[in-house]
């Protein structure tokens, strides 16, 4: 049996919907918030943080929840905006918000709570575009390779892109999105794994492709918040000029894609150090004025502290 925790929450949902109905105004903006933090409970004779744990409940049972009541009232939904307390389970959140129709966000402290409910009350309470998807196609005229760094749980096939059943994300106002691709330029003599050739069919490049400085087309489909149809929009990227230096965001940008990479000691990260990755962010600082680039810093350096002692333990373990 689930345990009481699960029907807390069932009884606070039906509590929402009592007041919602008693409430209602069109044209409202509507969010159901549902904030998780860590519970002490004894389970199975040791004292540990649990989220989603109490009694025998499964995170499972809690999602499906969120999604059938969300299916019951397609008409009327209320997108969920979950946010994780402390050191409860952000990955079960997280499902919570994809099958709620919402967001989540992962709240330690007080500045983080200030940034998501009040410096971008917009961009997590106010949606202004939902099944948000993106794709990206490269001309492979001037690009030989690429890799898209992270999004390894947002990755859609081909045939979805189109199909306006799939479900997406959610874009608030204010929102931006950044994805980073590690690209090969065409010509260049770096080794690829190489692929048997196709028998039954060839591949060309369309008449135009060598002749033109686009580097990759982007198309973005959406709804809108109250529609049922997607909207496509597509922009061309070109090639920057030769000596052209990166952005100060953009090299921001990259030194947190070399902090995630390096936390995940990914085989990928390639050259990236720590040391190189804070002196990134340093260089990128700029004005700074709600000091979140700066937290970054402490970040990395905890970063490497921790992969520091983590190799000393390894080393006295032998």
């Amino acid at each position: 049996m689930p345990g009481p925790l699960y029907w807390h929450h069932i009884q606070g949902t039906g509590k929402v919907e009592e007041r919602r109905g008693a409430h209602f105004r069109g044209g409202a903006v509507r969010r159901s918030v549902r904030a998780l933090g860590p519970q002490r409970q004894q389970c199975r004779r040791e004292r540990r943080d649990i989220s989603l744990r109490v009694g025998t409940l499964r995170p499972g049972l809690w999602i499906r929840h969120v999604a059938g009541s969300n299916r019951c009232r397609a008409t009327t939904q209320i997108p969920t905006v979950s946010l994780v307390l402390g050191s409860a389970e952000d990955s079960t959140m997280e499902q919570l918000a994809n099958r709620g129709n919402g967001n989540y966000a992962y709240i330690d402290d007080l500045l983080e709570a200030r940034r998501v409910l009040v410096e971008q009350m917009g961009a997590t309470l106010l949606t202004i575009a939902k099944d948000v998807k993106l794709q990206v196609e490269f001309n492979p005229a001037r690009v030989k390779a690429y890799r898209l760094i992270g999004y390894e749980n947002r990755r859609l096939r081909d045939e979805e892109f189109n199909d306006d059943r799939k479900d997406a994300g959610d874009l608030g106002a204010g929102h931006s999105v950044t994805a980073l691709y590690e690209v090969v330029p065409a010509g260049s003599e770096e080794p690829l794994p190489g692929v048997d050739p196709l028998k039954y069919q060839r591949t060309t490049l369309r008449p135009g492709a060598s002749g033109t400085n686009e580097v990759l087309t982007v198309k973005l489909r959406y709804k809108p918040p109250k529609g049922a149809a997607s909207r496509l929009l597509t922009r061309v990227l070109t090639r920057p000029e030769d000596g052209a230096a990166p952005s100060r965001a953009f090299r921001f940008a990259a030194a947190v894609a070399d902090f995630g990479l390096l936390l995940r000691d990914s085989p990928y990260k390639g050259a990236a150090d720590y040391d190189h990755a804070f002196e990134e962010v340093r260089q990128t600082l700029g004005s700074d004025g709600d000091g979140h680039r700066s937290e970054l810093l402490s970040l990395v350096r905890t970063g490497k502290e921790l992969v520091a002692a983590a190799a000393v333990t390894q080393a006295e373990a032998r």
